[in-house]
């Protein structure tokens, strides 16, 4: 008999991180320090974990934010926070996963009943797709996708880390790397305070440039303080100067490339791809042996094809959707993106 239940994240976190490290999960949105890290930064955030249990053991879960507005309602989002991949997570070791499947997705469904919930999106686990039509039964759609990219990294055993990196990229990479390699001054990891300032300036600065949504100077402390050892900024130096940067998470056996940076001025130096290179090659050596670039969309040609030249292959994931207030699609955008930040609330 399948329990299905809504508990707090705090309660049931070594529950789960138990059953991620069991079932060799290789995404670090479904443990317990980064779902304790988005309820962190995202204000005002109810945070659930829909269980589902046999004999009391956990055999799977779907971590859920809830966020209230008097204005418009409650939303939903398993997960939000720039692209967090969500939805179900069952154990590789569950006797019957597609009951258990079945039953968690309902639970959002009643959930969502319960609570009167005008916008729920569940985003999917690259590794563990479900039939789209068990969503659909429960009243989700498929309304959008992303398009996941992943490096595998030398074994650390290679005799030649960085000769087998440079086999698989493609040859404008590998020239860039070259290039970049040249100017290149002093490799430093850092966590310091003017450290991790430097960062967040040049990484705001780059992403208004663009249009986009930069991360705050605290929601990068909040990451380092919620990750300690496994959150790690590597930097290019010059004369004790940060020129370039990347901010990585380290899971299980795999690399999260969180934030990258390069001052504006060093652009076409290509420090920022040499800096890369030796943070691939130094992960590697260290025994990680998948780099997560994390999801592009498909509009996003420029930025597919940099990730792709570095051997990084494909896996696609959906977003699943659907908005119960006819009204809640016809408010003002700006309202809407003032009231949930950071939510996927349906496809504009």
């Amino acid at each position: 008999m399948i329990s299905i239940q809504s508990e707090r994240l705090e309660c049931i976190a070594g529950d789960i991180d138990q059953l991620l490290a069991i079932s060799k999960n290789e995404l670090i949105h479904y443990s317990s320090k980064y779902l304790e890290f988005i309820s962190k930064v995202t204000d005002s955030t109810e945070f659930i974990c829909i269980t589902a249990r046999i004999n009391d053991e956990l055999q799977g879960f779907v971590p859920l934010a809830l966020k209230f507005d008097a204005a418009f309602g409650t939303v939903a989002n398993s997960l939000p926070y720039f692209g967090s991949h969500g939805g179900l997570f069952v154990g590789s070791n569950c006797s019957d996963g597609d009951a258990v499947t079945q039953a968690l997705i309902f639970g959002i469904k009643e959930l969502c009943s319960e609570r009167n919930i005008v916008s729920v999106t569940v985003v999917e686990n690259l590794f563990r797709p479900v039939n789209e039509s068990l969503y659909i039964a429960a009243g989700l759609n498929c309304v959008d996708d992303r398009i996941g990219q992943l490096t595998r990294l030398p074994n650390k055993q290679s005799a030649d880390v960085e000769a087998e990196l440079m086999t698989g990229f493609h040859v404008k990479t590998r020239n860039a790397v070259r290039k970049g390699t040249k100017y290149f001054g002093k490799f430093v990891e850092r966590k310091d305070d003017s450290a991790v300032q430097w960062m967040q300036s040049v990484h705001e600065s780059s992403i208004l440039s663009m249009g986009g949504v930069p991360k705050s100077l605290n929601h990068f402390k909040v990451l380092l303080d919620t990750f300690g050892d496994q959150a790690r900024l590597y930097l290019c130096e010059n004369d004790g100067v940060p020129l370039a940067g990347v901010l990585v998470l380290l899971y299980g056996s795999t690399v999260e490339y969180f934030t990258p940076v390069v001052d504006e001025d060093y652009k076409d130096k290509q420090l920022l791809s040499a800096l890369i290179f030796k943070v691939m090659s130094t992960l590697s050596r260290e025994g990680y042996e998948l780099w997560n670039w994390g999801g592009t969309w498909r509009s996003q040609e420029g930025v597919y094809r940099f990730k792709n030249r570095w051997g990084a292959f494909d896996k696609s994931y959906r977003y699943f959707n659907v908005v119960t207030n006819p009204e809640f699609l016809s408010a003002d955008r700006s309202a809407l993106f003032s009231a949930f930040p950071y939510f996927y609330l349906f496809r504009y």
